[in-house]
């Protein structure tokens, strides 16, 4: 008898170490509980797929953290498959700002730099694709109206596999993944105030100083964090960056052209 009940036991802990999707499950977080969850970027390579995205990281954050609240905010660009995607952020909770694409107009009014072309067409520099990023975020922080006790970034284009809330939030601390000599551009989260010290407009002058230095996305982040004195903490994430096979989406020149894997300190093609 005692023999089938040890048994019994080994079954039951196995059961419980592992879930269905087999993600590790961060849930005892003891002093944060108000969570705003930023979405921004490009809808791309289609409605589905960014519904497809939302749905999975709302019910990953549900299923993961359940004695956290989550609220959402969307900033994406209008696009050809943003009116599909509109239907579908009306019957779900989240609030969301769909904006008109970031044209030289917007820059030239905020950054004093030279937009050159690499040719005569209209096609947008790497200057482009960071201001968009930047100005994005900024539109999307302005939404929140309360003090969540953190504030996640992340990408419209990518579906949560794994993310971990660390235990015992420190507020000095941005907790990020180090990447290309600076800080991953993708992902992290902070408190609240680290979040608008990091992305707020009137950093747009050290944007300004990075792009004339042509640093990456990776090192300008790098320099916002360390201007204001805040500490940069791995932590542990798993996404799938679903992209399209275009050389040029919405004018933007792609990095990429295909689903990716990001890890923290790993990224690989599927």
């Amino acid at each position: 008898m005692k023999k089938y009940l040890i048994l019994f036991l080994v079954v039951v802990i196995i059961l419980c170490s592992v879930n269905n999707n087999n993600i590790e499950r961060y849930i005892d977080n003891n002093n944060i509980k108000n969570v705003a969850v930023t979405i921004v970027g490009v809808t791309r390579p289609n409605s589905e797929r960014i519904k497809k995205n939302i749905q999975n990281n709302i019910k990953y954050f549900k299923d993961n953290y359940p004695n956290l609240n989550f609220q959402y905010y969307l900033v994406t660009y209008k696009n050809k498959y943003t009116d599909d995607l509109k239907k579908f952020l009306d019957t779900i909770e989240i609030k969301y700002n769909i904006i008109g694409q970031i044209t030289d107009e917007y820059i030239n009014n905020d950054l004093n730099i030279s937009l050159k072309k690499n040719d005569n067409s209209n096609t947008p520099t790497p200057i482009q694709n960071t201001y968009r990023m930047f100005y994005s975020i900024n539109k999307c922080l302005n939404m929140i109206n309360y003090t969540p006790d953190i504030v996640i970034r992340l990408r419209i284009d990518h579906e949560i596999q794994n993310f971990e809330i660390k235990k015992n939030l420190n507020n000095n601390i941005y907790y990020g993944c180090k990447a290309h000599g600076g800080v991953n551009d993708n992902i992290g989260y902070s408190s609240f105030e680290n979040m608008k010290k990091i992305w707020i407009k009137p950093n747009l002058q050290l944007i300004n100083f990075g792009l004339q230095k042509k640093m990456n996305n990776e090192k300008i982040i790098k320099k916002m964090i360390e201007k204001n004195n805040i500490k940069v903490e791995d932590f542990n994430f798993k996404t799938i960056h679903y992209q399209s096979s275009d050389e040029y989406f919405d004018g933007i020149k792609q990095w990429s052209r295909k689903n990716r894997v990001f890890e923290c300190k790993k990224q690989y093609d599927l």
